[in-house]
């Protein structure tokens, strides 16, 4: 079996030699001309895939929306909750266990969005209202969008969390889902925008 193998490996190294020293000529050891020049045909299509390489990737990553687009919507912020599964590492029940917030109005009510998409599917946006002002950066991809919520001032202590969102013709809807940063207040909230 070791000596089939072997045999194998050098019957591969051999031809690959021989495929090397097919593209040289005799002497010089410049290429040959018949092996190295590309015909028209194959100068043709690499140039048009080439050229259409960008814009198909662009379409596949962002699904239904072209680049460039942009949406401004809202959303509508409520008290977030928390599961903890019944069975966890080391076999513990957790049953009994129950997540207990502040009692705060913080981040509660409704408040207005913008998101933006580029050429290669990132997305930008901004949170303003009881959950803002934030920051919102992700990527769309195949019409699904994934990103995360950040401060504008990271030393204000608001609210940060993760948006998920599908877009649909002119349309993006979704969830988000934030908490303080002492995790103390936590909210779920759905949104919707339109493109401008």
């Amino acid at each position: 079996m070791k000596d089939r193998v072997k045999a194998t490996l050098l019957t591969i190294l051999v031809t690959a030699v021989a495929a090397c020293d097919n593209g040289k000529a005799a002497g010089g050891g410049t290429p040959n001309s018949s092996a190295s020049a590309p015909t028209k045909a194959a100068t043709d299509v690499s140039a048009s895939g080439a050229a259409q390489a960008p814009a198909s990737a662009s379409a596949a990553l962002s699904g239904n929306a072209a680049p460039g687009a942009g949406w401004a919507g809202s959303y509508k912020s409520e008290p977030g909750t928390i599961y903890v599964p019944t069975e966890v590492a080391n076999g513990k029940d957790w049953k009994a266990v129950k997540w207990r917030g502040d009692l705060s109005n913080a981040g509660l009510g409704d408040g207005p969005m913008t998101l933006a998409v580029d050429g290669t599917g990132r997305v930008s946006g901004s949170l303003e209202g009881p959950l803002g002002p934030a920051l919102i950066n992700g990527q769309l991809a195949e019409g699904k969008l994934t990103a995360t919520i950040t401060r504008k001032n990271p030393s204000d202590g608001g609210f940060v969390g993760t948006l998920v969102g599908s877009v649909e013709g002119d349309k993006v809807t979704g969830t988000l889902k934030l908490s303080q940063r002492a995790a103390s207040v936590i909210r779920s909230a759905t949104f919707s925008a339109a493109k401008k």
